[in-house]
């Protein structure tokens, strides 16, 4: 028996030397990343600055930290200076490992915001993708959730294969984290089944680690442990780089914390010294809490409790560093064991404490996840039938605009039409007005008799017999003569500015009757007396409004001064004759001076 585990850790120790060789021994920097970005600069064909765009972004992953942050900062400055948009946003996508939670939102809120403006779906799922990882990995599982299935319809509205086994993998991945295993490892199964080339993808080790973490929840140590192994295969497999710096501390720890469930403490120890020399080489120190949670569980089991708790202590610091709930949870207990063993109840008590209310913490957390999973897809369900709706009221709206903007058009033409109408109307009434012989308005009727005209006047003469009507009816000369009598009394005594003048009395004045004066009138004019009279009114009020007193003057005390007994009537008359109002023709008469 001693000699198979002798056996089993030796080819564990060589295994993990050829590991650790292969990514000691690999190149840092493969890529002359400034040769690249000055290529993608000239480049005409498309196809070639795909191939380089993609290489530049891969070095993102490849190089460690502090360089792929410089390179970073130089493809994001250098795309913005020739204007390539396609490779700032996939800079602004890809450098989410190399930023804080605030950054990683700021950039990845830029992406959004340029995919969507130049109308680039790939890129919008992609940002809409890490952006779902990045609210996952913060808790936030509600908006993790809300981005995934927006990135899953826009990639199947492209009808892209490849990406759309990642995104099925990033909805197991937040399954997985909800404590949803059941969900997450049929899911898991799914795309094992149907991803193209699945084992020669990174994405096969996220799987196997995952699927290996569920076993772990199941108590099913051994599945676990082939998971791990398959994982750990696959990296030994292919051509390491630091794109993977995170995969191999992260799948020691995991080893480590197996072996550990399993009472393998001397695997366990093997584990936690590669993977903690592996954090430090690659700048991982997310991974060192953990494993030194791992290496003081150890050195509890070895009864090294002050080494134990200068371990946890360690341990403590990195996790203050990189905050991490499991981590804190997993810390308090440890510690309270710790004071538990060196007989320090009260402090034992205190991280017991605190260790039972973060426990309460993870399983609200986990509830809450869930929770949040189901309202985020039933309120993006939601979201979904509101924008078609929204579609369909905009759609509506457009077609109102137009109509609307239609009939603004309409309008604007018959307004200004009517306009040049008023306009040439004004300018005749004008000349009209100036005539040195007076040439009366023809209203076409009488609308409304004035008060002290009784138009039943013009009947009162009735003949009773034919003989009677012919006998007195007047000749040619008689009507000219009243004519001419009448034209000298209107231009020089002005009779029609009595607003009391009726035909009775303008008869008298002339010393004719009122039958002769009506059929002169009539018969010169070919209008009836009460229009003949306001016709003039009207030519005295058109030639006050344009006299300097007129300016000063109401549209009554203009209608008095022309002759009219009321506004009311002096209105509407003023309309049936000049084809506008007296507050229109007041208005817009300025402007037609200034025009001539």
């Amino acid at each position: 028996m001693k000699l198979i585990i002798c056996k089993a850790v030796v080819k564990f120790y060589i295994f993990s030397f050829l590991l650790l060789f292969n990514f000691l021994a690999m190149p840092q920097n493969a890529v002359n990343a400034d040769s690249v970005i000055e290529a993608v600069k000239y480049l005409d064909n498309d196809n070639e600055i795909t191939e380089k765009t993609d290489l530049l972004i891969s070095e993102l992953y490849i190089l460690p930290i502090p360089q792929a942050r410089e390179l970073s900062a130089k493809i994001l400055d250098e795309a913005r200076s020739m204007n390539n948009k396609t490779l700032y946003i996939l800079a602004l996508i890809h450098s989410y490992r190399l930023n804080d939670y605030n950054s990683n939102i700021v950039n990845l809120n830029k992406a959004v915001a340029l995919a969507s403006a130049d109308e680039k779906p790939k890129l919008l799922a992609a940002a809409y993708t890490f952006k779902a990882i990045i609210f996952r990995d913060n808790g936030i599982y509600d908006s993790a959730m809300t981005y995934a299935l927006m990135a899953q319809d826009l990639i199947e509205e492209m009808n892209d294969d490849e990406s759309k086994t990642g995104i099925l993998q990033l909805i197991a991945d937040m399954h997985f984290h909800a404590g949803e295993y059941e969900n997450a490892e049929k899911l898991y199964i799914r795309i094992q089944a149907e991803e193209p080339g699945h084992y020669d993808r990174f994405n096969y080790r996220i799987i196997q680690n995952n699927l290996g973490l569920i076993k772990i929840k199941q108590k099913k140590y051994a599945e676990a442990e082939l998971r791990f192994k398959n994982s750990l295969g696959h990296f030994a497999k292919i051509k390491a780089n630091h794109a993977d710096s995170s995969g191999i501390p992260y799948l020691f720890r995991k080893f480590m914390e197996l072996y550990i469930l399993m009472g393998d403490y001397a695997r366990a120890e093997s584990y936690f010294e590669n993977g903690y020399k592996l954090s430090r080489y690659f700048n991982q120190d997310t991974e060192k809490a953990g494993l030194l949670i791992g290496k003081s569980k150890i050195l509890l089991h070895q009864g090294k409790i002050d080494s134990a708790l200068k371990v946890i202590r360690e341990a403590e610091i990195w996790e203050n560093k990189f905050p991490d709930l499991g981590y804190k949870t997993e810390i308090n207990k440890i510690l309270a064991e710790i004071y538990r063993n060196l007989r320090d109840f009260e402090k034992a008590n205190e991280f017991l404490s605190m260790y039972s209310d973060l426990m309460v913490k993870q399983d609200s957390i986990s509830n809450r996840a869930r929770l949040m999973h189901i309202y985020a897809a039933h309120n993006y369900a939601i979201t979904l039938r509101q924008l078609d709706n929204y579609k369909l009221q905009r759609n509506l709206s457009a077609i109102i605009a137009v109509l609307v903007f239609m009939g603004l058009i309409v309008n604007s033409v018959y307004f200004v039409r009517i306009r040049r109408k008023n306009r040439m109307l004004m300018e005749k009434n004008l000349q009209l007005a100036y005539k040195n012989e007076v040439i009366p308005f023809n209203t076409g009727k009488s609308a409304e008799a004035e008060p002290s005209y009784d138009p039943a006047e013009e009947q009162t003469e009735t003949f009773k017999t034919e003989s009677d009507k012919k006998q007195r009816e007047p000749g040619e000369k008689v009507l000219s003569m009243i004519t001419e009598r009448l034209n000298e009394m209107i231009e020089n005594e002005k009779v029609y500015l009595d607003s009391d003048l009726t035909l009775s009395i303008l008869a008298e004045k002339l010393s004719t009757n009122k039958t002769y004066l009506l059929k002169a009138i009539q018969k010169k004019y070919n209008m009836n007396f009460l229009d003949f009279i306001n016709g003039y009114r009207i030519n005295e009020a058109i030639r006050i409004i344009d006299s300097e007193e007129g300016k000063n003057l109401s549209i009554e005390g203009i209608a008095t001064l022309s002759g009219f007994s009321n506004r009311v009537t002096f209105s509407k008359i003023f309309k049936d004759a000049t084809g506008v109002s007296p507050a229109y023709f007041i208005k817009n008469l300025d402007s037609i001076r200034d025009a001539e």
